[in-house]
């Protein structure tokens, strides 16, 4: 069994958000966060830690030092990465996945930094 908490701050500055989810468990876990993105934005990985975000005059920056992050395009072979606005409606997308591994009690980190 694992117990899920999940905190979303945004700072004052209206610049970073933060996505803090607290993580209660016996044992090991292997987890997967997956934060989708629309289409027509354009998704690249810059590092295991990093990944940047650009779409409608606006960039972002998903970060989190806790696990490794993957950027997955929608593809036909899978269900990840497809955004739908309707009933019987999909588009192809970006999702970006936080891979971790956890023993016990673990808090998870990811920061957006917005405009940079």
């Amino acid at each position: 069994p694992l117990l899920h908490r999940r905190r979303i701050t945004l700072e004052k500055s209206g610049k970073v958000i933060e996505i803090r989810d607290s993580l209660q468990a016996k044992g090991a876990h292997a987890l997967a966060a997956h934060f989708h993105v629309a289409p027509g934005w354009g998704v690249t990985a810059q590092s295991e830690q990093q990944v940047a975000i650009e779409g409608q005059g606006l960039r972002l920056r998903i970060g989190s030092a806790d696990g490794s992050l993957r950027v997955l395009a929608a593809d036909a072979g899978q269900r990840l990465g497809w955004v739908s606005d309707g009933y019987h409606r999909r588009a192809a997308g970006h999702c970006v996945v936080l891979d971790a591994r956890i023993s016990g009690d673990t808090e998870l980190v990811t920061r957006i930094d917005i405009g940079v």
